[in-house]
């Protein structure tokens, strides 16, 4: 019986880790390949995408994090620092920072110099290594919510 139990547990909890991650690398490729024209059809797809990723809540942030680099389109640039900058401000216990500073402080624009971009792209993947075991454990993927 305990056995039983353990294995459901277990095909429960693999079910759900498959399920975010497979929704999650979707959003992600969704954001990175496809793009808006005039045609208003095709926001839709990146509007999906976009809002899993913010449901996903800290479960998106490792694989955003792990994105950021010069070569991705700055569409997706841009989508994925405003996740990432909100996010951690959902998660942030921590009063001195400001969240006009954050927001723009890691937020891509994509008229920043290429120097801007290094370095809100360094400041994020920073703080994801020193702080992101404290926001999101990957075997907790029954939360979207930070530490929890």
């Amino acid at each position: 019986m305990a056995s039983g139990l353990a294995l459901l547990l277990l095909l429960g909890w693999i079910s759900t880790f498959f399920y975010w991650h497979i929704r999650i690398t979707r959003a992600i490729r969704i954001r990175q390949t496809q793009r808006l024209t005039s045609d208003i059809k095709s926001y839709y797809p990146l509007w999906d995408a976009a809002g899993v990723l913010e449901s996903a809540g800290s479960r998106s942030m490792p694989y955003l994090v792990a994105e950021l680099n010069e070569s991705q389109h700055p569409e997706f640039l841009q989508c994925a620092s405003w996740i990432i900058a909100w996010q951690s401000l959902e998660c942030l216990h921590d009063g001195n920072v400001e969240w006009g500073s954050r927001m723009g402080g890691w937020a891509y624009i994509p008229d920043d110099p290429s120097e801007v971009r290094a370095r809100k792209f360094e400041e994020m993947k920073a703080w994801w290594k020193t702080h992101g075991a404290e926001y999101h454990r990957w075997w907790r993927v029954w939360s979207s919510k930070c530490g929890s």
